[in-house]
């Protein structure tokens, strides 16, 4: 969920950063160790969401910077699915800048508007399906010959994210993610997703994106 969109995943879930270097060899590709990570916190509204992700960025993605603050009061802050992306990263796995990488580690965080209020978890899914369609729209708005179905969400399961109570959302052909309540009217989209292929790299990659799913907090601004 999230706008992980403006490509389909990115408006559901997250989207999601100030550029750095680009990965060059294999001792720098991300995995659990986290000491040289880079912290970020952003406000919204009265509270603030803080959350660690590794050095570098893939050179084939046009990554945007990671915003100080989301006004979540101003209708212009988000898209017109109701979506406004904090964090968007890859970081490609390869032995060196001319080799052919064997997958991406990504991870997208994106808030997203509730007309509705969000009064319990229920409400949540609730939103979940009518952002879902709400961007189907926008695809066919966007091209009136569009005839992909729509994507609603096809099972929840019970997470808890930042110590809040939220859902494991699972598509049929978007990548599943989180989402967890932010306030009466917001809530969050977070996707951490790795597509690496060779063994070691991609249980360096897995111990990545835990580290990035445990670095995210949420709490009131001091």
């Amino acid at each position: 969920m999230g706008t992980m969109i403006q490509s389909l995943p990115a408006s559901l879930f997250a989207v999601v950063v100030a550029g750095c270097a680009s990965i060059g060899n294999a001792a720098s590709l991300p995995s659990g160790e986290t000491r040289d990570w880079v912290t970020y916190r952003v406000d919204l509204g009265d509270q603030v969401l803080q959350f660690a992700i590794p050095p570098g960025i893939s050179e084939d993605f046009l990554d945007p910077p990671v915003p100080q603050r989301i006004d979540l009061q101003n209708p212009n802050a988000f898209d017109e699915v109701g979506s406004a992306g904090i964090l968007s990263r890859h970081w490609d796995y390869r032995k060196n800048g001319f080799a052919p990488h064997e997958g991406t580690l990504t991870a997208a965080i994106a808030v997203n508007f509730s007309e509705k209020p969000l009064d319990d978890l229920s409400a949540l899914q609730g939103a979940l399906r009518r952002q879902a369609d709400l961007i189907y729209k926008q695809a066919v708005v966007r091209d009136p010959k569009y005839n992909g179905p729509p994507i609603p969400p096809l099972r929840f399961d019970p997470i808890k994210v930042a110590g809040r109570d939220g859902w494991y959302v699972s598509y049929r052909v978007l990548p599943s993610g989180y989402v967890v309540p932010l306030d009466k009217h917001h809530y969050l989209g977070i996707g951490v997703y790795n597509s690496v292929t060779r063994p070691d790299w991609r249980e360096d990659a897995q111990a990545a994106a835990n580290a990035i799913l445990n670095s995210i907090h949420i709490g009131p601004k001091s």
